[in-house]
């Protein structure tokens, strides 16, 4: 009862459609093959009263009617078997969704790696590997469990009740209690099955997600294990993890024929010899007539038709099970869900002007060592606070905390004068990252993914605040121009603006930008730099810099040093001191002279 329970509990309301269809499919060859019962009988029962061997009126009748039946259930067939890709689909974006909102909401105390805002590699970063592997392999075995699985394997609990009410009914109660109990064999054997390899099945999965994690990790090390002289030991590394996936997909593959093999000689030898048998010995005492072993025959095909199916669906349920109890405990860890965040922490009508942020004594640390430490800082709504330092000063670290996903230790933030936890800070606040991840597919898709509900009116807009709607507008088929991973075709200094228009989707009141101007030509900076300034009094504005001509503008500037600052004022201010903020606008602008 557990086991039907959790099926229950897993399957959708398409997923129904699809039981329902197998249903009628089933009612409709069970009515057929009484059907041919019955032509049957008419013709044998014809050559006594018809010596001249002429078909009986009725035959035509029943065979108008068998092909009716047959017409009705080959429709219900038909209509079945076009549900599972349509559930597949659905079941991918909808937990693929969910476990990548998961991953950027997680924190180090969740037990899960977060991701870090500023696009970087580095500690804050997750095992690359390990998180495709979970968010593509993981997620389509989920959905097809529910879409290859469930609905057949309710199917084969549930039809076979009607099967054998038929026989009961319509031929013999004592053949559909002796084929009753050989049915009830089912679920027994599929959970003794389930329970005895569930713990070798879980190595297989354990086994095929590091090898994928890794083969994805050396391609992406590909160029450094070049420049190390280290591509032979990748190469003996992945063949060893390889040799041991093989080693699994065998082992997998036995068990596999194992189950396949009790399926077809308990339900298909046994159940279609007995059926048969019992239906000849009744032919043969007399109680039966031909007609009823046909259509006993006929019958107890249809009792095998699901019971084989979800034989050969079983690795489907057994794989696709396991994932999806890994990520509900992802999905777990990763605390409440986009939506309960966004409930609990979001103040919308700020998100039109920006909220005050206030720093208080911020500290925090990474792996137990302290980065961060005694931070004060604080900036009016639609202001804007630059952060400035040399590399490892803290700034990476200094957004995660602001993003939420890095807990303070020390101190706290506040927004608008209220202390915000690291689940409002996901609320309300989002990272436009120094080189943002394009997805493939198309423009508007990559830029709903912030808002999936956005207009194409609400697209354009931030495109046009990104300064980027013009551009768009030129490409072909515009916001359903497609791009590949990463954004090929499109330049940087577009990449980046689609990136901001994303962050601008998501209505929120604080954007941290990650040296929104770097590496870009003096066009596409000068457009970058408008819609900062577009944005100034519109959203709080926290950008990390590393090129200090974009703090020219900023209410404060944060001078970080070892995670501590070292200095807090206007950058006026600064620039009158002789500070590491006026020594480095110094060399910046002699680096600039011609």
């Amino acid at each position: 009862m557990s086991l039907l329970g959790s099926l229950l509990r897993d399957l959708d309301a398409r997923g129904w459609w699809t039981v329902a269809l197998t249903w009628a499919r089933t009612g409709f060859l069970a009515g057929l093959a009484l059907t041919l019962g019955a032509v049957l009988d008419a013709i044998v029962g014809s050559r006594a009263t018809m010596p001249d061997g002429a078909a009986p009126p009725q035959v035509l009748g029943l065979l108008v009617l068998a092909l009716g039946l047959a017409a009705m259930a080959a429709a219900c067939a038909a209509l079945a078997a076009a549900q599972p890709p349509i559930i597949q689909g659905e079941q991918e974006v909808a937990w693929r969704g969910r476990a990548v909102r998961a991953v950027l909401r997680a924190t180090p105390a969740d037990g899960v790696e977060p991701v870090a805002p500023t696009g970087g590699a580095g500690p804050g970063r997750p095992a690359t590997g390990a998180g495709v592997s979970r968010l593509t392999d993981a997620v389509e075995r989920v959905a097809g469990y529910r879409a290859s699985f469930l609905p057949p394997t309710l199917a084969s609990f549930t039809a076979p009740i009607g099967v054998l009410v038929v026989i009961a009914v319509a031929v013999d109660l004592r053949i559909a209690l002796i084929l009753g109990t050989l049915v009830a064999l089912v679920p027994v054997v599929v959970a003794f099955f389930m329970r005895r390899f569930r713990r070798p099945n879980a190595r297989y999965r354990r086994t095929a997600a590091a090898v994928a994690g890794r083969f994805h990790e050396m391609l992406r090390a590909l160029g450094t294990l070049r420049l190390m002289g280290a591509t032979g030991r990748g190469r003996d590394e992945l063949a060893g993890a390889s040799a041991r996936l093989e080693r699994e997909i065998g082992a997998m593959l036995r068990r596999s024929q194992l189950m396949i093999g009790v399926n077809d000689a308990l339900f298909s030898l046994v159940m279609i010899t007995a059926a048969l048998g019992l239906a000849l010995a009744g032919f043969a005492a007399g109680s039966l007539g031909l007609g009823d072993v046909l259509a006993t025959f006929g019958l107890a095909l249809l009792l095998h038709e699901p019971i084989d199916l979800m034989g050969r669906s079983f690795y489907i349920g057994m794989g696709g099970r396991a994932a999806q109890r890994d990520l509900e405990d992802l999905l777990g860890r990763a605390g409440p869900s986009q939506a309960g965040d966004e409930q609990d922490g979001a103040v919308p009508a700020a998100a039109r002007s920006g909220v005050s942020l206030t720093l208080r004594g911020l500290g925090a640390d990474r792996a137990g060592t302290p980065v961060l430490r005694g931070l004060d800082a604080a900036v009016p709504a639609g202001g804007v606070l630059a952060v400035v330092g040399s590399t490892g000063a803290g700034k990476t670290t200094l957004a995660m905390v602001l993003q939420g996903l890095l807990p303070a230790t020390v101190g706290g933030i506040d927004l608008d004068g209220t202390p915000a936890d690291t689940a409002q800070l996901r609320a309300q606040v989002r990272t436009v990252p120094q080189q943002p991840f394009l997805f493939t597919g198309t423009i508007a898709q990559n830029l709903r993914l912030a808002r999936p509900d956005a207009g194409d009116d609400d697209l354009w807009h931030a495109l046009a605040v990104a300064h980027l709607d013009a551009e768009v507008a030129a490409l072909e088929g515009g916001l359903a121009h497609r791009i590949g991973e990463a954004g090929p075709g499109l330049s940087g200094g577009q990449v980046r603006r689609v990136g901001l228009a994303r962050a601008l989707l998501a209505d929120v009141p604080v954007l941290v930008l990650d040296e929104p101007t770097a590496d870009l030509d003096r066009r596409t900076e000068a457009l970058v730099t408008r819609s900062l300034q577009d944005l100034r009094g519109r959203r709080t504005l926290v950008i990390i810099a590393h090129r200090l001509a974009t703090t020219a503008e900023a209410d404060l500037v944060l001078v970080l040093a070892e995670g501590r600052a070292l200095e807090v004022a206007t950058p006026a201010d600064l620039l009158a001191r002789d500070g590491y903020y006026a020594a480095a606008t110094a060399r910046e602008d002699l680096a600039a002279r011609p």
